[in-house]
């Protein structure tokens, strides 16, 4: 969807919208759904909202598959030109027609999180057995570093 952001620049125009987006990635095979709300602000557009989406992945530390629901918040200035420093907020627009769902898009990819896990304290695979630690453990010692080798006769 196509938005003339001229409106929101010139003048505090305001106006809400609902997308719902074909995102075909592979962390997001789904849709993203949500609603935002463009607003005029002294020569800048403010743009806030929410996403919602579904994750499907697999766990960094233990490669279980990772389906759940997510939200992202939405909060960015739109504006003309160059803000003076950097500030992740601001995101100079090329010209006055913002393709949204693009932009939505964009933002919820960079709203993901590095490292994906299946649970906050997934304790992953054992580097020796490969077992996973979150069903079993397996008594496995840790394999040390041989660089510390020399320092065993201290």
């Amino acid at each position: 969807m196509n938005v003339d952001l001229r409106p929101y620049f010139d003048e505090s125009a305001s106006a809400s919208f609902d997308f719902d987006v074909d995102a075909g990635l592979d962390v997001i095979p789904g849709r993203v759904t949500g609603s935002c709300m463009l607003s005029g602000v002294s020569g800048s557009v403010e743009l806030t909202g929410q996403a919602r989406y579904r994750l499907e992945t697999v766990c960094a530390r233990c490669l279980r598959r990772v389906s759940r629901d997510e939200t992202a918040a939405l909060h960015r200035y739109l504006t003309r030109e160059e803000s003076g420093g950097y500030d992740e907020a601001y995101v100079q627009v090329e010209s006055d027609l913002l393709d949204l769902d693009a932009f939505i898009l964009e933002e919820v990819v960079l709203a993901l999180p590095a490292v994906i896990l299946c649970k906050p304290d997934c304790k992953g695979l054992c580097p020796v057995c490969g077992k996973d630690r979150n069903e079993t453990a397996c008594g496995c010692a840790a394999p040390g570093d041989p660089r510390w080798d020399a320092l065993d006769g201290i």
